[in-house]
């Protein structure tokens, strides 16, 4: 089935009615592709995915100030005018690993300062999910990061992740368009021109929900979302010709396309985006009082290789 059917004018859900998006995932064929070099994706509907980000931003608009302890926190960042940043960052406009290299350290270095189990990138995004962290002893539920303050949460979350994803561009070496010597003498007493200012810092959101497939929600949209623009991306940075014109296919053809020109199969960042999830792992250990060998439970964080969507339906992923 072309995507030309499954994008086929359906009357629009109203984003308080449910939407069971796990019983669409289990139920759906996979998409038939022209490449055995790409993954497919679920045969459904993409009003239904538009619908199911429609639910996810309307859940982000309603947070309050104070995230309750009880709730799945996410987290979604993404870079600040990164289309017209990445024309000075990559001026040969071709993808770039190192980009990708450096997006995925800064969400495990995300995921590990606000103790996610859950992360998620593609493109310029990051999303990540907290779980409630309840206290078994007390019987209560301990506060999120920064007492669950949003403000606080989405502050600090996108200035730490900005500062990440600088120090890894500069140790990838990946050249960052500040202003030149002659430009900051001719500027200097008045710093207002934005091109001084460095090019890569994020900006973020959060939300709060009831349960973790809640939450997980959030990720399948974004994964769903790689699907889509992931193939457009690739053929807008390949060198066909009259590549203008094949941006408009649906994105069986553009497999097609990129399969029949060599350029399968693409990066996992740009093909399907890359997750990581924190796992419970018996590994060895040291008392550092004692020196005595032990076997510990931890959470490790986990990359488990492919598509989100593919992975959850086939259980690969269990939430």
């Amino acid at each position: 089935m072309s995507e030309k059917d499954l994008t086929a004018t359906v009357p629009t859900l109203k984003t308080d009615e449910p939407l069971d998006i796990y019983t669409l995932l289990s139920t759906a064929n996979l998409v038939p592709l022209p490449s055995n070099n790409h993954t497919s994706w679920p045969d459904i509907r993409r009003a239904t995915w538009s619908n199911l980000g429609d639910i996810c931003t309307s859940k982000e608009k309603q947070v309050t100030q104070f995230l309750e302890s009880s709730k799945w926190i996410s987290l979604r960042l993404d870079l600040k005018g990164f289309s017209t940043q990445s024309k000075q960052l990559f001026p040969d406009k071709k993808y770039s690993p190192l980009f990708a290299t450096a997006m995925h350290n800064t969400m495990l270095a995300l995921m590990t300062e606000m103790h996610a189990v859950h992360g998620f990138t593609q493109s310029d995004e990051i999303t990540l999910l907290l779980k409630p962290n309840y206290n078994e002893t007390r019987a209560v539920y301990n506060p999120h990061p920064f007492g669950g303050k949003r403000d606080k949460l989405v502050s600090l979350s996108a200035s730490f992740a900005s500062v990440v994803l600088m120090q890894q561009l500069i140790r990838l070496g990946v050249p960052l368009p500040f202003m030149s010597e002659s430009q900051i003498e001719m500027d200097k007493e008045n710093m207002k021109d934005s091109s001084w200012r460095p090019t890569v810092h994020f900006d973020a959101r959060a939300a709060s929900w009831d349960s973790e497939k809640d939450a997980f929600q959030l990720i399948l949209w974004r994964a769903q979302d790689c699907t889509v623009n992931g193939l457009s991306d690739a053929v807008h940075k390949s060198n066909l010709p009259g590549k203008k014109g094949l941006t408009l296919l649906n994105s069986v053809e553009k497999v097609k396309v990129l399969h029949e020109n060599g350029l399968l199969p693409l990066e996992d960042h740009q093909a399907h985006g890359v997750y990581v999830q924190r796992q419970r792992h018996l590994i060895d250990a040291v008392d550092q009082k004692t020196g005595e060998n032990l076997t510990v439970d931890r959470g490790v964080l986990v990359y488990i290789k492919g598509s989100v969507l593919c992975n959850l339906k086939t259980g690969v992923i269990k939430l």
